[in-house]
């Protein structure tokens, strides 16, 4: 289940709620709820998306340093 504490800069989030991965640029604590501020990885657009808890708890994340995203690598990975 995904916390706002797991929420960092450069990682990666997708769910249903989203059109297309997001690359995690800033978070923004609102009460209960969470805004991200990220740019998708399909289209580049901006996205705003505010999340309540249990919508927060259906995405998955996936660390800046280990995201791949449809088979293609689109960032560094450590290895």
């Amino acid at each position: 289940m995904l916390t706002i504490q797991d929420l960092k800069e450069g990682a990666i989030v997708q769910g249903a709620s989203l059109q297309e991965p997001v690359k995690i640029i800033k978070v923004i604590p609102l009460g209960t709820s969470v805004k991200i501020m990220g740019q998708g990885l399909q289209t580049n657009s901006f996205h705003q998306p505010i999340f309540s808890p249990d919508q927060l708890a259906a995405l998955q994340i996936t660390p800046e340093q280990h995201r791949i995203v449809t088979g293609k690598q689109i960032g560094r990975a450590h290895v």
